[in-house]
Formats: structure tokens, sequence, C-alpha cells
């Protein structure tokens, strides 16, 4: 290869990798100790346990250091790998036990069978595979056809095809009773071929779908989860209809990336373990096998880490404490603390009601914090410019479900209030049952002054009742749906469309009739009926009859008004 290829590869191939492949490197690790504790006569291979596979293995067995590089893969790994799984795939809760016993292996606990484990682990990645593949139909529509993205849909479908291929090789390998234990290493390795295969074997397609994740579209210039979420936003009202919308399929294609590059990784790391065998034990291996595996240390460790530096960063990750994106911890004595410190919760003993947060900086001395958070401004700012998928997966799918969106393509919107308002007839203090002059007056100010508290618009409230009408479903089922609490909400009360309506007879037909009426209306669309439209709704009933011995009245019929 070309001293110009090596450069382009390095640049358009390696720079632009992403998710979390690192976590191969432990998975792969424990497979190498597994394969090799049963390696007869090889005392080497033997002493060679997860530890000194991520390290270096010599004279038999003698530990060496572990340098900045290697620690900085272990370290991505157990910093954010589980983490990733755990919050941003469905199956998190599936790899996550089965993947902490093998941290244990990797950063320094006594070694056990990892086997068993390992064996859960391919299953896993099998039946994730399964399930995307079972997603297919729906993605071909939306990607291709809905949001018109075929290009990204096209590489997508090519990096999981190649990449579900070689998971199904590396199952066979890990079963070949023909094979030696150094030798199911080697030809795991093998994969993901030698050196100058890479840029073939993987680098290319991952390194296009990486551009394509980035910014799938020529017209929309943002990245593959927001614009699978703004498609959606078209089709709903609030953003949490189109975040439920959205995310099956983005962690649909966050799924494919774990177990693509965890894939990759493997037999990268199944390379770098041949890689740190003393050449006599290299000399053992099959040399079918070993002419396809890159036995430079440096090489396999910059691409394991390039593989996964876009998404499994040390420091790039944003991290969210009591919900928000917080910068930093503000500790007594003018200490500054990272935001990814271990805080605990604690209550005053002297005081009950008064509650704080420390942080352990010594065997038994805590320091008291306080979180300074991002503003919504940076946060934006940060999570839309990071090279992080997982900040770019969490700026649209963490973000607030009550964005009144009104089917707008670009996803803006009013958020909401969290709890639907409401009053019930006649809550007000002036029902008393006499005759007031300007009592529709008093209740229409009353009733004005309530509604006030509404966060959009009456045209809004219409616009949700026509959507749910068309939905088959009521406004408070919406309304739930997205996470706005109606629980307080009277059954049947009514969403209001209009500011309260004077509906009092004139002077000319009360000196005719001798009768005065204090009349207040207002328009509302009732909440629970599927279907519901725009009714008048009776708020005061209030009047003098001289024919009737001056008989009064002040009542409010019954009901409920709420507002959003």
């Amino acid at each position: 290869m070309t001293n110009t290829t090596n450069t382009t590869k390095k640049t358009n191939g390696k720079i632009k990798r992403t998710l979390t492949a690192a976590l191969a490197a432990i998975m792969m690790m424990s497979t190498a100790a597994t394969f090799a504790a049963s390696a007869d006569n090889t005392q080497a291979v033997v002493n060679m346990n997860t530890n000194t596979a991520i390290t270096t293995a010599e004279n038999y067995g003698s530990y060496v250091k572990v340098d900045r590089e290697l620690l900085t893969v272990k370290n991505v790994t157990s910093k954010t790998i589980f983490k990733v799984l755990e919050e941003c795939t469905e199956l998190g809760k599936f790899f996550t036990p089965a993947l902490s016993g093998i941290l244990d292996l990797f950063i320094g606990a006594k070694p056990d069978p990892t086997q068993e484990k390992l064996d859960k682990i391919n299953e896993k990645i099998d039946k994730l595979f399964d399930r995307i593949d079972k997603m297919q139909n729906e993605l071909i529509s939306t990607m291709e056809t809905d949001i018109g993205v075929q290009s990204f849909h096209e590489a997508y479908t090519a990096f999981k095809a190649q990449t579900k291929a070689m998971r199904r090789k590396i199952s066979e390998i890990s079963t070949d009773t023909s094979l030696t234990q150094l030798d199911k290493i080697a030809k795991i390795g093998s994969l993901a071929g030698a050196y100058s295969e890479w840029d073939i074997k993987f680098e290319n397609i991952l390194g296009q779908l990486n551009e394509l994740f980035m910014n799938p579209s020529a017209t929309a210039n943002t990245n593959i989860f927001e614009l699978t979420y703004r498609h959606f936003c078209a089709q709903s009202m609030f953003s949490g209809e189109a975040i439920d919308k959205a995310k099956p399929l983005c962690d649909a294609l966050m799924q494919t990336y774990i177990a693509g590059c965890t894939t990759l990784t493997e037999c990268l790391s199944a390379q770098l373990y041949i890689s740190q065998l003393p050449k006599e034990y290299q000399d053992k291996v099959d040399p079918a096998f070993k002419s396809h595996i890159c036995l430079n240390r440096n090489d396999i460790i910059g691409e394991i880490k390039s593989i996964s530096e876009h998404i499994a960063s040390q420091n790039g990750n944003i991290v969210y404490f009591n919900g928000k994106a917080v910068k930093y911890f503000n500790g007594t004595g003018g200490r500054i603390l990272p935001a990814d410190s271990k805080v605990e919760h604690n209550v005053d003993k002297l005081n009950p009601n008064k509650d704080y947060y420390c942080v352990k900086i010594s065997y038994n001395s805590f320091v008291k914090v306080t979180p300074v958070y991002y503003t919504d401004e940076e946060l934006a700012a940060l999570q839309t410019s990071s090279a992080l998928f997982k900040n770019l997966y969490d700026f649209t799918f963490n973000r607030s479900r009550m964005i009144f969106v009104n089917k707008n393509p670009q996803g803006t919107g009013r958020e909401v209030n969290d709890k639907v308002g409401y009053e019930i007839h006649g809550n007000a203090s002036y029902y008393d049952g006499k005759y007031h002059d300007n009592m529709s007056k008093t209740i229409q100010d009353w009733y004005n002054g309530r509604i006030c508290k509404k966060s959009i618009e009456f045209d809004d409230f219409k616009a949700i009742a026509k959507y749910c009408s068309g939905k088959g479903i009521s406004i408070r089922t919406l309304l739930n749906n997205v996470g706005i609490d109606t629980t307080a909400v009277p059954q049947n009360a009514n969403l209001v469309t209009s500011k309260a309506i004077d509906g009092s007879n004139g002077d000319a037909d009360r000196i005719f009739r001798e009768v005065y009426y204090e009349k207040t209306f207002y328009m509302g669309i009732n909440i629970d009926q599927v279907g519901a439209t725009e009714q008048k709704y009776q708020l005061l009933d209030c009047g003098w009859n001289l024919w009737k011995g001056g008989e009064e009245w002040n009542y409010a019929p019954g009901g409920a008004f709420c507002w959003i």
C-alpha cells in the first residue's frame, strides 16, 4: 500500500470511526484468556490471563506495566460502554450483567472462567441482529421512502450485513473442535484482515456510514437521529409522540452499531492478543490465519480507539444529574469537582427538613457540593456540535416530551405546562343565589383570570382536538401519552377555546319584560369524549324576575373547564 493510500486511510477511515467498539476489547481479551487457559503444554500462554492479554506477557507470564495507550482503551470501556449499552438500547440489560463480570477480569480482579459469559454475549448479539432484521421493512420505508436518505440506508444495510456475517463466523470458530485454542484466536483475528486489508474489510463502509450518520441529507444539515425525529414531528402534535415513533428506529441503528463494532473490535482484539505473544508462540499460529493478522500493537490499538472514539470518549460524554446536564460541582472551600464525581444525597441530622449533596474526597472526609448545570442554550450548542453519537442521541431523545410542535417539520415549538390546569364551574365565591348587577362581568373576569395561565393559544387547542378526532382518541389520552398530568382534572372537563362570553340581556329587554338576566358562557371541547367538537358551555345563570314576585337566582351549571 502506498504512502498516499495509507494517509487517506488514516484520515478518512480512522478519524471518523464511531460507537462502542472498545467493549469488544474486554470480550476478546477474556476469550483469549479462556482459549489460552486450556492450551496444552504452553505455559506462557496459560499465564496470559485477561490482564496480561491486554498488556503484555513475556518471559513465561511476567507482567508488564500498562502504558497510557492501553489504559485509555480500558478506561474508555469501563467508563462508557456499559452506560451506552444500558441507556441507549433496549437490550442493554441483557448485555451488562455478563460484561460486568468480564470487566472485573479486565481491570485486575482474579481471573475466572469466562466462556459461559461470552457464549451468552454472542447469543445476545446474534439475537440482536435477528431482531433488527425483523424491522428491516419499517427501516426501508422510513429511511428511503419517507425521509429520503437512501444512501444512508444502503451504507447501514451493507455494514450490518458485513458485520453480521463476521459474527456468525466467530460463533462457528469458537465451537470448531478441529482448531487448536491458539488458532481459534488467530482465525477470529484474521476475519478483520491484516493492516493493508482493513480498508476493504470494514474501514471504507464504516467511514462512509459515519459521515452519513452525522449528515445523511443534502438539505437538512442535521444528524440521522434529529432527522428521524423531525420527520415524525411533521405527523405529531407533541414532541413526545415524535420521540415514541422515532426512538425504535434510532435504537435499531444504535444497536446495529453496537453489535457491528463489537464484532469488529473482537477480531482486532484477537489480533492484539496474538501480537503480544513471544515470537516462538506466534510461529505456532497457522500461516493461513497469521497472514491476515496485523502484528503491530500500536496500529491495532489505534484502530480499536478510532472505531470507538466518537461514542466512547473518556471526557466527551455529557453527565446528567437529577435529570439535568451538569458542568461541574461547586464544593465548600472553593473546591471545583468534575461532573462525573460520585455524589451522595444526605439529610442534615440537626434539621431533617434540610438535605444536601456531598462528595467523598478521602477515607473519612466529605465535601458538600452544589451542582452547576448547563443552560439550555449551552447544552444545545454542546450536544449538536458533538462528535459523540451518544450525545447526539441524547439530545434528540432526552428533550421534553411536552413541546407543542403542531406538525412542524422542523420539530420546534413551545413547551407546555406539565399539568393540566382546571376549575370547577361554581368555584368562584360569587355564587350566592342572589341577583347582582354586573355579575356576568365579575364571572368573566374570574374565568379569564384563570385561563390566562394557559401556555398555548385557543387555536392550538382546536388543532389538538381535531388531531385527536382524526386519531380516534380522546384529548386526555393524547395528553397522558406525552406525559402531561391530567390526574386531578374532573371527567368530561372542557378544554377552553375562547375567552368568557357575555350572555346577559340588554337594558331594553329588561325594561320591556322586567326580567333581568346575567349570563356567562365560554367555548370548549370535552377532553374525554372521542370525536368531541367545540361547544358552548354556560358558566353563570343569574337573574331577577318581577313577574314571579321578585324571584332571583345566581348559580353555575355543573361542569369544569381546563387548559394546558
